[in-house]
Parts: C-alpha cells; structure tokens; sequence
C-alpha cells in the first residue's frame, strides 16, 4: 500500500492514510516504518508519545475523578464522623453519678459506698453535733451543717472519719457506747 498525506481544510488533522484521503479517519501503523512515516508528516505519533491536547484531557479527566472522590470522602467523613463519635460516648458508659453521704450524730450514713472513678462524694450534715471528714487525701473543716465535696480519681480505698469521734467510747466494763466514726470509699475504674 501507499502512504499518502490527507489535509482536507482547517478543521482537520493531518493524518497518514492507507490509500484514502479525507478529513479525520483513524490512522494504524500497523507493519509500516513508523520513523519513515514522521519524516513524511511529522504528525505521526506511537500512543506513547501524546500531544498537548491529549495531555490536558488526559490530566481534567483524572482531576475531575479526583474532585468526585474528594467530594465522595467528604459526604463518607460527615456521615461516619458523628456515628463513630456516638459509639464511643455509648462505650465509655454514663457519667459517674454524684454519692451523698449523710452526717448524722456519731455516724456516717452509709458507711462504705462504691464508686466510680470520677465521681464526686459529698457529704451533708444532719447531726447537732460537730463532725469532720478527714482522709489522707482530704479533710473538710469542723462543721455542724453545711456540706464537704471530694472527686475520686483514682482507684482505690479511701478511709475516713470524724476527727473528734474517730475512736469508740467504751463503759467501764468495756462495752462499746458509741462506735468509731469511720466509712471506706472504694474507687473502682
């Protein structure tokens, strides 16, 4: 066959043809001298050699895919952020709830409680009498009303007591009048 250069008007790309003229018919290479064939043309190209143009709609179509997955990504991440946030919060369980421990005359009320780490222990005094609440870790002031706030936050057992009544007052004969007055918070994670 014969090569032949097909240039129809300014609408049209130069093109090799085998045996036919006319604007914008496919070309194929196949079993012809490809370098031959850039002397005669100079437009003859292997598909790895592109030109401009095939570059700039080679290069929008990725941008424009890329552009549908980031707004893909974003609709995923607002979707699956507020989810994810709210299977946590139902993970990490309630916020540990407030104890009250009552003063009474010569008598902490309850006298052990078990809470949570976190939580705040506050005590109220009901008693006519004067009482504290001394720990190694905290102590309130001699009071016979008002109330003493602690938050545990570590685990543990944490004794207390009265200052004033930590030890029991015995009769004569040794029989127990009035007992310590001592309580136990236990921390648990």
């Amino acid at each position: 066959s014969r090569w032949r250069v097909s240039n129809s008007g300014p609408n049209t790309d130069t093109r090799l043809s085998a045996g036919k003229c006319g604007p914008k018919q496919p070309t194929r290479l196949e079993g012809a001298d490809v370098e031959s064939a850039k002397t005669v043309t100079g437009t003859a190209r292997t598909p790895s050699q592109k030109t401009p143009k095939m570059v700039y709609k080679t290069v929008r179509v990725l941008l424009d895919h890329e552009i549908q997955m980031t707004a893909r990504s974003r609709l995923v991440r607002s979707a699956v952020i507020p989810v994810l946030v709210l299977v946590l919060a139902a993970c990490a369980g309630p916020e540990p709830e407030a104890q009250t421990v009552t003063i009474l005359d010569f008598a902490f009320e309850p006298s052990e409680i078990v809470v949570k780490v976190g939580t705040e222990v506050t005590w109220v005094w009901e008693g006519e009498e004067e009482h504290d609440v001394i720990s190694a870790q905290f102590e309130s002031e001699l009071q016979t009303n008002g109330t003493f706030t602690h938050t545990f936050d570590e685990p543990g057992t944490y004794a207390y007591a009265c200052d004033p009544h930590r030890f029991p007052v015995q009769s004569e004969s040794g029989e127990i009048i009035r007992p310590a007055m001592t309580g136990f918070v236990k921390v648990i994670p």
